[in-house]
C-alpha cells in the first residue's frame, strides 16, 4: 500500500500521454487512502465533509466492489452545505487539446435526493440538492482559468435505482498546466437524500471535438432534432439578478413544429403558488413575481471559432404582450462563461440575419438562439399574453408569396425591394418556388403573385 501511494504521487508530475488514458488515479474508489500520510477514505482523493466509502451488498458498486457515498450537512432551513472529493492531475502543454470528465451515479428510492427547487413548494425551507461534476482548468500557479461543468443527477427527471453516466467535455484554454476534477454534491437546506458516485475518468478525447454538422459558421432556425438547450436567468422585478441554471425546453415555455419546421416560445409558466413566483400567491391570473429570461439555443466549442457566423431565418409571428420583449442573438464566451461578446436584435415579424466576428480560440463557446423576458404566469395564463414564432422558412405572414415585406397584406415596392435583395443575395426569401434553386421560375411565380395581389 505505502509504495503504491508513492508511486502515485509521483504520477501526479509527469507528463501524460493523454489520448485514450484514464489520467484519474483510483478512479473507482477501490483502493482505500492510507492515514498515515492524511489520506482520506479514498487513496489519491482528497475529500471533504459528509464522504465514505461504500461496499455495500444492497447497492453493488458500478465498477469494481466499493463506490463514494455522498450526503449533505443538515445546517438549517435554507443553508447550503458543500461535499466532495477532488483529484488534480498535471497536463502540461494540454492548451487547446479537447478533455472529457464523466462519472456515472445512483441515487436509491430509500434515501432519493431532493429536486432543486428555489420556489420551496414544500414551505421547509429547503431547496434540494444540485450534484455536479467540475472539470477544472488551472495554470502552472493553480490559479483555474476556467471550469466547465455538469449537474450529473435531476432528481426531478432522472430515475432512482439506477446507474447513470454523465460527461463534461471541453476544449483546455492556454495556460493549462493542470486539470482538476471535482465531484461536489450541494445541499441547500435539511431535505434529506445522499448520492452514490462510481468510475469516475478524465481523458483527452482524440482528435478534438465532434465538429460534424457544426463547423458552418452559417446557421439557420433549426428543428427540434437539432441540440437545443435551455437556460433560466430569474430576476426580481426590479431587475436584481437572483439566480440561473439550465431548464428543460418545455419550461421555457417553447413548442416545436417539425412540419414547418418552427419553434414558438410564451411566456414562463411556474406552477408553484408560493409568494416567491407570485405576488400574493399564486392562482389562475395572479402577477408574477419574477422577471424570467428565457434563453432557447445552440452552441458549439473550438468549431467556428475565429470565423464570421451568421444566424438567419424568420420571425413569423410575434404577438407578445408589451410587458414581454424577445430577441434573437449571437454570443461568444469565454471559456467559462464569464464574458462575452455579443450581436442581437429584436424579434420583429419577418426575415432576420444577425452576425458576429468570433474570437481565433478554440476554448471559447459560440452561441446562437433566441431570448424572451418578461415576469412568469400562472398555468394557463400564457396563451393571453401572446407568443413568438421563428423558423428557416418564411411562413405565412404575407396573404401570398409575393408579400415578402412589412406592412403585410400590403403588396408594394418594399416587397419588390425584399425579393430582389434575397434573389441577389441567395437568400430562402426568394426561393418562391422551393426548389433551393434562384432562378427565373422565382421570378416569375413571385411577378405572378405580386400582380394577383391580396385580397
Amino acid at each position: 500500500m505505502k509504495t503504491r501511494v508513492m508511486l502515485a504521487g509521483l504520477a501526479l508530475f509527469a507528463a501524460p500521454a493523454f489520448a485514450g488514458t484514464n489520467l484519474l488515479l483510483n478512479p473507482s474508489f477501490e483502493e482505500p487512502g492510507n492515514p498515515l500520510i492524511g489520506e482520506g477514505p479514498f487513496a489519491s482523493w482528497s475529500v471533504f465533509n459528509n464522504v465514505f466509502s461504500d461496499e455495500s451488498i444492497d447497492l453493488p458498486a458500478y465498477d469494481g466492489l466499493v463506490s463514494c457515498k455522498m450526503y449533505g450537512g443538515f445546517f438549517g432551513p435554507g443553508v447550503q452545505s458543500d461535499t466532495g472529493a477532488y483529484q488534480t492531475v498535471s497536463t502540461p502543454a494540454a492548451a487547446g487539446k479537447n478533455f472529457r470528465a464523466s462519472v456515472t451515479v445512483q441515487s436509491l428510492s430509500s434515501d432519493p435526493l431532493a429536486p432543486l427547487d428555489f420556489g420551496d413548494a414544500d414551505g421547509n425551507g429547503s431547496f434540494g440538492h444540485l450534484p455536479l461534476l467540475l472539470m477544472q482548468f488551472r495554470d502552472i500557479n493553480g490559479n483555474q482559468i476556467s471550469q466547465p461543468e455538469v449537474t450529473v443527477f435531476d432528481a426531478a427527471v432522472d430515475p432512482f435505482d439506477q446507474w447513470i453516466t454523465r460527461s463534461v467535455e471541453a476544449i483546455a484554454p492556454a495556460g493549462t498546466e493542470e486539470i482538476n476534477i471535482f465531484c461536489l454534491f450541494i445541499q441547500f437546506g435539511d431535505d434529506p437524500g445522499s448520492l452514490y458516485w462510481d468510475s469516475v475518468s478524465l481523458e483527452e478525447v482524440a482528435g478534438g471535438p465532434d465538429c460534424t454538422g457544426q463547423d458552418d459558421p452559417v446557421k439557420l432556425v433549426d428543428d427540434s432534432t437539432a441540440p437545443w438547450l435551455g437556460y433560466m436567468n430569474i430576476s426580481e422585478l426590479d431587475g436584481t439578478y437572483l439566480w440561473g441554471s439550465a431548464w428543460g425546453i418545455p419550461d421555457l415555455t417553447a413548442t416545436f413544429d417539425d412540419n414547418v419546421p418552427s419553434v414558438t416560445m410564451s411566456p414562463a409558466e411556474i406552477d408553484d403558488p408560493d409568494p416567491y413566483w407570485y405576488i400574493g400567491g399564486g392562482a389562475p391570473g395572479a402577477a408574477g413575481n419574477k422577471l424570467m429570461e428565457a434563453n432557447l439555443y445552440e452552441q458549439v466549442q473550438g468549431c467556428i471559432s475565429g470565423q464570421t457566423v451568421t444566424y438567419s431565418g424568420y420571425v413569423q409571428e410575434n404577438t407578445l404582450d408589451s410587458a414581454y420583449t424577445a430577441s434573437i442573438y449571437i454570443r461568444d464566451f469565454a471559456s467559462d462563461y464569464s464574458s462575452f461578446n455579443e450581436t442581437r436584435v429584436n424579434a420583429t415579424p419577418g426575415a432576420f440575419s444577425i452576425s458576429l466576428d468570433t474570437v481565433d480560440d478554440p476554448a471559447r463557446v459560440v452561441q446562437w438562439g433566441f431570448t424572451l423576458v418578461g415576469p412568469n404566469v400562472w398555468p394557463g395564463d400564457a396563451a393571453a399574453l401572446g407568443s413568438v414564432t421563428y423558423s428557416s422558412v418564411a411562413g405565412t405572414l404575407g396573404c401570398n408569396d409575393a408579400d415578402l415585406s412589412a406592412p403585410y397584406g400590403l403588396l408594394d415596392l418594399s416587397d419588390i425591394n425584399a425579393f430582389i435583395s434575397g434573389f441577389v443575395a441567395n437568400d430562402p426569401i426568394a426561393d418562391i418556388n422551393g426548389d433551393g434553386l434562384f432562378d427565373l421560375a422565382d421570378i416569375n411565380g413571385f411577378v405572378s403573385a405580386f400582380l394577383t395581389g391580396c385580397p
